[in-house]
């Protein structure tokens, strides 16, 4: 089920790690003055709010670039479930002009791949199955894509196999949990 209103997507928790604990909570990048500027704010929310909240997750968007500056994540792997991996829908988030996000013309007939900035693995996790494919499936939205090179990004030697060692492989799954923030690397020099 896709809830549209985006009224159940709390977000990412600064808390998530150390409940109760709040000199242990990691907080949301702060933006300077003038990269604040340079954000999408939403349609809807009062003046200056940018913050883009997902199941699990919280980004900001770069007005000029159309792609997130960071994607924050709280990640949960004790509650994680093995779901097969449907298709991906990838969705326009309608809290944001869809003019501040870049689509699928974007990474067609070209060498550029949809990369997740929080990845789809990392947020299966919840209470049930359900929940865990709700918020799983929420990382499809074009806010949580980058361009990333399709053999940079299809490589499990490279990119890929990174993630999963770090994520997979390196770690006792059931009792991993962590705040995970990541985003591009834009240069004011990249080309249009």
């Amino acid at each position: 089920p896709f809830n549209a209103k985006y009224d159940d997507r709390k977000g990412f928790e600064a808390g998530f790690l150390a409940p109760g604990k709040p000199e242990m909570s990691v907080h949301l990048p702060l933006l300077g003055k003038a990269l604040a500027k340079e954000t999408v704010e939403l349609v809807d929310g009062p003046p200056g709010e940018n913050v883009l909240n997902y199941h699990g997750y919280s980004l900001v968007m770069h007005k000029a670039r159309r792609l997130a500056l960071y994607s924050a994540a709280n990640v949960d792997f004790s509650g994680r479930f093995e779901l097969a991996r449907p298709a991906d829908v990838w969705r326009q988030d309608p809290r944001i002009p869809a003019s501040a996000q870049l689509t699928n013309f974007y990474y067609e007939n070209n060498q550029f791949d949809r990369g997740h900035l929080t990845r789809r693995e990392d947020m299966e996790y919840g209470a049930t199955r359900l929940a865990a494919l709700t918020t799983a499936a929420d990382t499809c939205h074009w806010s949580n894509c980058t361009p990333q090179h399709s053999k940079f990004n299809q490589n499990k030697e490279l990119w890929q196999g990174i993630e999963r060692h770090i994520f997979e492989d390196a770690i006792k799954l059931d009792k991993f949990r962590a705040q995970v923030i990541t985003g591009p690397i834009l240069e004011e020099s990249d080309p249009v």
